[in-house]
């Protein structure tokens, strides 16, 4: 994975609690599991999606 391509695609939050609304709001429209995370490129918060264990643990 590309990390600073993934960093540059995605909103940067520089207020946790900010990432952590923005991640329930697009969970509850969506109906899908949103998190956020802090990214190792650019130290701010991102929201993406919930990978499932048996992926993550793949990858």
């Amino acid at each position: 994975m590309d990390i600073d391509r993934g960093c540059r695609s995605k909103l940067a939050f520089f207020l946790k609690a900010e990432a952590k609304r923005v991640a329930q709001g697009m969970s509850r429209r969506t109906g899908e599991p949103f998190h956020l995370y802090r990214c190792p490129a650019c130290r701010h918060d991102h929201v993406g999606h919930v990978v499932p264990e048996p992926i993550r643990l793949a990858a």
